[in-house]
């Protein structure tokens, strides 16, 4: 949250604050003393949804590097396949991958494809497939998420 941001919300809270407090006083006989009692409330969720959350992943699905990366883990098929997990939802966002290394050179040629996990909001699975479009080789690659 921005500072801008914070100083709006502080002035809104002020200002309902004052409000209440002129109600109060009005039901009181204007004697204008506010007590406030504080109540428990349900937690602040995080955002639903994530924005600039990005991964760099080896090849062995361990995480190079990365933003609101929860876990990495191989797929469904034995090599080629891989979950990247979000600390939050990515399920209303586009995902966009390519094959490339965490450091420097450059990858062996592949295609790799994307998709929502079927079940979890906050996972993109990626599907890697040999340059000729057979085979499923392991392969690092870079994810983009974009709200």
């Amino acid at each position: 949250m921005t500072t801008q941001s914070k100083m709006i919300m502080g002035g809104i809270i002020a200002g309902c604050l004052g409000l209440a407090s002129a109600a109060f006083a009005q039901e009181n006989g204007g004697t204008g003393q506010l007590q406030l009692q504080i109540q428990p409330t349900l937690p602040i969720l995080p955002l639903l949804r994530c924005d600039e959350c990005w991964a760099v992943v080896n090849a062995n699905a361990t995480l190079a590097r990365g933003k609101d990366v929860a876990l990495v883990t191989k797929g469904d098929v034995a090599t080629g396949s891989y979950v990247v997990k979000f600390k939050r939802s990515v399920a209303a966002c586009s995902y966009v991958a390519t094959i490339g290394n965490s450091g420097a050179g450059v990858a062996s040629p592949a295609h790799i494809t994307v998709a929502a996990r079927s079940g979890d909001p906050s996972a993109v699975y990626v599907a890697v497939h040999g340059p000729t479009g057979i085979g499923r080789p392991d392969a690092p690659f870079h994810l983009q998420i974009e709200c």
